[in-house]
């Protein structure tokens, strides 16, 4: 153990000497994943919001219905905040109508015949139509699954009517059943014009229930977390075969070898981020990104978990060619292919299946899981447990790589 603590030692004081370089690349990364955080979040739903509030459709409408009860329901219908900030109500004569829908000015026409409340009231069902245009798109699909739920609630509600008249009958209540009656087909036709909560707003969102600045935060944070290690390849020196073996040995293997610079990245890593941790605040501010402290609470326990699974991988890379050039071209190019599969610049619902597919397999998808879950309020012990399993996989990985390395050149 002596020689592993001396070998320690030395690969940790080498591994300081590159902190400057390895801090002014660490604040140049948080320019990079902070730019990435907050303009992936414009790019997804910038400008959506207010396209989408001003947004709805012109509906013709020909109310030939002059009774009483239908201005009634109309008056209902269009006074209602929900369903006038969708729907834009025309209301005019057929022939109008029918040249307002050739002409583009109106989506679709309603004919409303004479009669037609009076008769959904009394079981008679007169027919409403509803004109289309020869190229009608999504929107003749929605007024048709419209009109279809507002029938089967008014089939229903019929069933309801005949419902009251047995029941005032075998009560011997009769004289009380028309007043009854008038009430409930008041409430069952305002239920069906209004359709209840059909025009109530749900957001939905590509990132699911996690917020999508939190989103990418969390994206924006493995990014960094995997190119931050890119600056260690600096003092991660080989010892020549000789020495390798004569330390192995000496009863330091090669699996002790390894963890003294698996030790040594991972110290500087955190030194690193530490040093930079308030000018990381001030460059998010730059960027209107802000934590609360939750958020930084959260932070506190996700970064030692990615910089013992970045290290492990900076390791494992190391272990892989001698040419520091390569190992940053390597790192560079499977941290940005594991974080595109991952969802860190689409949310992942946006990519191929296969590629949604290949993400489980990869550790960043748990970096994004683990991050994700932490920074909105939750935890994800499965990700933190996979987190970990990958970090003891790519040591040992580095650790047979150099091993393999060792006995070709001791040959």
């Amino acid at each position: 153990m002596e020689r592993f603590k001396t070998l320690l030692k030395l690969n940790i004081k080498r591994a300081y000497k590159a902190l400057f370089q390895l801090v002014f690349g660490a604040i140049a990364l948080i320019f990079l994943v902070s730019a990435i955080a907050f303009y992936g979040n414009e790019y997804l739903y910038g400008g959506i919001t207010s396209s989408a509030q001003s947004a709805g459709f012109k509906l013709g409408v020909v109310l030939n219905d002059t009774s009483p009860i239908a201005d009634t329901v109309v008056n209902t219908v269009t006074g209602m905040s929900q369903v006038s900030d969708t729907i834009s109500f025309e209301f005019t004569d057929e022939e109008k109508a029918m040249d307002m829908l050739i002409d583009g000015e109106v989506m679709a026409v309603m004919v409303i015949p004479e009669d037609t409340v009076h008769g959904i009231m009394h079981g008679d069902n007169t027919p409403i139509q509803v004109i289309f245009p020869k190229n009608s798109g999504f929107e003749a699909i929605i007024i048709k699954e419209v009109a279809d739920a507002a029938a089967t609630l008014l089939s229903s509600a019929q069933a309801g009517i005949y419902s009251i008249y047995d029941f005032y009958d075998d009560h011997g209540a009769s004289s009380y059943r028309k007043e009854a009656i008038n009430r409930m087909n008041l409430k069952y036709i305002n239920m069906a014009a209004t359709g209840m909560n059909m025009f109530d707003e749900t957001t939905v969102s590509a990132t699911g229930s996690t917020p999508i600045m939190t989103y990418y935060i969390s994206g924006a944070l493995v990014l960094f977390i995997l190119l931050l290690g890119m600056n260690c390849y600096t003092f991660i020196a080989r010892m020549s075969p000789d020495a390798t073996k004569k330390l192995s040995l000496s009863g330091c293997p090669i699996i002790l070898q390894g963890l003294s610079d698996y030790i040594a990245i991972a110290l500087v890593m955190v030194t690193a981020i530490g040093i930079v941790a308030i000018p990381a605040a001030l460059i998010m501010g730059i960027f209107d990104i802000s934590l609360s402290t939750t958020g930084i609470v959260a932070l506190l326990l996700i970064i030692p978990v990615f910089i013992l699974l970045a290290s492990a991988l900076v390791y494992f890379i190391s272990q892989l060619t001698l040419q520091n050039m390569n190992r940053i071209m390597i790192t560079f190019f499977i941290a940005l292919v594991m974080c595109f599969i991952s969802g860190c610049f689409i949310p992942r619902v946006m990519l191929p299946d296969f590629l949604q597919i290949l993400s489980k397999i990869l550790p960043s998808h748990y970096m994004m899981n683990l991050a994700g879950s932490l920074l909105a309020g939750s935890f994800d012990g499965i990700a933190l447990a996979m987190c970990l399993v990958f970090t003891i996989v790519l040591f040992l990985a580095g650790c047979l790589a150099s091993h393999i390395r060792l006995r070709k050149e001791l040959r």
